[in-house]
């Protein structure tokens, strides 16, 4: 299982994804960012109604294409949020297929608050981020984000490459927000840079 395969793990306590092994295929890339195959945005069973996302206000794209996600666990602190070790990026090659982006929220039994908004890298590429404010017994993070392409009608799609992820988010409000992104290759080097800008909240119940 690789590292991206281990944030999938962690993150799924707040968005379930899947990662592939030889008894059981990737089903999900968000925001674990395991595989373009199924959206598995479920937590066990729902409690309640089906809560939808905020709209994904970035610029919509077709597949195929070249395409890159991010998965991120990190801390609140009043209204400031910063990734921890398990925050990275990964990019994927994506086939034509039948997949549309997910419109459903993750039920995790109990309200929390959603951050969206866009975020832009340095190479124009651009997509919808969202950012979970949970209180989860059991864990040690508060705040989970899961931020993917606009991507309609794709296919299952293979991995190219991955590495950590440096995030940093402040003036978090129901009314908007701005952050720094930071994708690290081999030995640490910087491959690319982008921004965050949120939007607006909505609390999910």
């Amino acid at each position: 299982m690789n590292s991206l395969c281990v944030a999938s793990v962690v993150a799924a306590t707040v968005f379930v994804a899947g990662c592939g092994s030889s008894s059981h295929p990737p089903q999900s890339f968000v925001p674990g960012t395991s595989s373009f195959g199924n959206f598995s945005w479920t937590f066990h069973n729902r409690l309640s109604p089906a809560a939808l996302l905020p709209p994904c206000l970035a610029k919509s794209y077709r597949a195929p294409g070249r395409f890159t996600v991010l998965a991120a666990l990190g801390e609140f602190s009043g209204s400031q949020f910063s990734g921890l070790g398990l925050s990275l990026w990964g990019t994927f090659t994506v086939p034509r297929g039948r997949h549309q982006p997910p419109s459903i929220a993750p039920n995790l039994g109990t309200a929390y608050t959603l951050y969206y908004g866009i975020y832009k890298l340095s190479g124009g590429a651009q997509g919808c981020f969202y950012l979970a404010k949970v209180s989860l017994q059991g864990v040690s993070f508060d705040g989970a984000v899961g931020a993917w392409p606009n991507v309609h009608g794709y296919g299952k799609a293979q991995p190219d490459s991955e590495g950590p992820l440096a995030i940093s988010l402040k003036g978090l409000s129901a009314k908007g927000g701005s952050g720094t992104l930071t994708l690290k290759g081999p030995g640490g080097k910087t491959i690319a840079t982008g921004t965050v800008s949120i939007k607006g909240s909505k609390i999910i119940r």
